[in-house]
């Protein structure tokens, strides 16, 4: 009897961090333009406080995106609306007139995690698991959800 194990790392994570590192370099001053700008992997968000800068940032971002044959999907709310919710990296940036930032920090739970498990509450883990697994997310939700 043969066991072979084999262990294919998954690179895309790395590819998507690297290839949207380097695509936005040579656009890299417009970010000045931003009061926020940040980026995780392939995911950015910036806040700005005009929206000519909002437009010509996009535009930057979309065109130097094109030029490399990639496509973003964009999706913006703006604080001169009375409602309006952006999710960034499991967060809710929901529109709050009576936030000083002008928005609040909610937890979101993508659409393909409803209804998911952990740990089966059958498993022969022991309890102390399924404890740290509550608390863990207990601390979670305190920390992403402002209100």
């Amino acid at each position: 009897m043969f066991f072979l194990s084999c262990n294919w790392d998954n690179h895309s994570v790395s590819l998507a961090n690297i290839t949207v590192h380097y695509i936005s370099q040579p656009i890299a001053d417009i970010f000045g333009q931003t009061e926020l700008f940040c980026r995780f992997i392939d995911d950015i968000v910036w806040i700005t406080d005009s929206e000519s800068s909002n437009i010509g940032i996009r535009s930057a971002l979309n065109t130097v995106f094109k030029n490399n044959g990639l496509e973003l999907t964009f999706r913006q709310i703006c604080t001169n609306n009375d409602r309006g919710f952006v999710e960034f990296l499991d967060v809710n940036h929901c529109i709050a007139a009576d936030s000083v930032f002008g928005f609040v920090t909610k937890d979101f739970v993508k659409p393909t995690s409803t209804g998911r498990r952990f740990i089966h509450g059958s498993s022969h883990h022991p309890p102390s698991n399924f404890k740290s697994i509550i608390f863990g997310e207990a601390i979670r939700l305190r920390r992403l959800n402002e209100r």
